[in-house]
């Protein structure tokens, strides 16, 4: 993902909020609670094309998550590609959610395990998939259910390190992604009964 983050910290599995200690980062957590189970009342995002939020919350639910997880997809996804506008540069073939072809190939048969058919790279709903699947993956490798982790790891790879690079030979700087600041352009993730990050936490604000 190209722009910057703030840290966020949260527990997927059951939705309470974990506790950041704010002096040790200058300020910069920020709680977010994700919707795991019940209704959910999240709402299309403005800019998101109906097609890619209803391949979003098709994920959601594939994983459980029966709510926010599709915002944090389309967030990714704009981050990415500005929902398929910008694919311009060396990457510019790896779809919505800039998913590189070794991971793909990596993630092949899981993605076919879990969706019942193969990976077809040429299909925007399976782009949307595979990222979600792996986003989900990532998530849930970081440790405490560190979605900031989980973005890092999403970003540049569970082994990341600082000066790592990816398969085009592009520095993945998500160390730096607590560094962005600036006006909010999803006012929608801030919605009904819970205080929702995940404009800070893609850069959005």
């Amino acid at each position: 993902m190209a722009n910057n983050h703030q840290y966020v910290s949260t527990d997927l599995n059951n939705g309470a909020v974990l506790s950041a200690n704010k002096a040790a980062v200058g300020g910069a957590w920020e709680a977010f609670n994700l919707v795991t189970g019940g209704s959910s009342t999240v709402s299309k995002p403005a800019e998101a094309p109906s097609y890619i939020w209803n391949y979003a919350v098709n994920a959601d639910n594939r994983f459980g998550k029966n709510g926010d997880f599709a915002l944090l997809i389309c967030a990714v996804i704009k981050q990415e590609t500005s929902y398929g506008a910008d694919s311009s540069g060396p990457s510019g073939g790896d779809g919505l959610m800039q998913v590189e072809p070794n991971t793909r190939n990596g993630y092949s048969g899981k993605f076919s395990s879990t969706f019942g058919h193969a990976y077809n790279h040429s299909d925007q709903q399976d782009q949307v998939y595979m990222g979600a699947m792996i986003l989900n993956d990532m998530i849930n490798l970081a440790g405490a259910n560190n979605i900031w982790r989980g973005l890092v790891n999403y970003n540049g790879g569970p082994n990341w390190y600082p000066g790592a690079t990816d398969s085009y030979g592009r520095p993945i700087l998500v160390d730096q992604y607590d560094q962005r600041r600036g006006s909010c352009r999803y006012p929608e993730l801030w919605s009904g009964r819970r205080t929702l990050h995940l404009a800070s936490v893609l850069g959005f604000c």
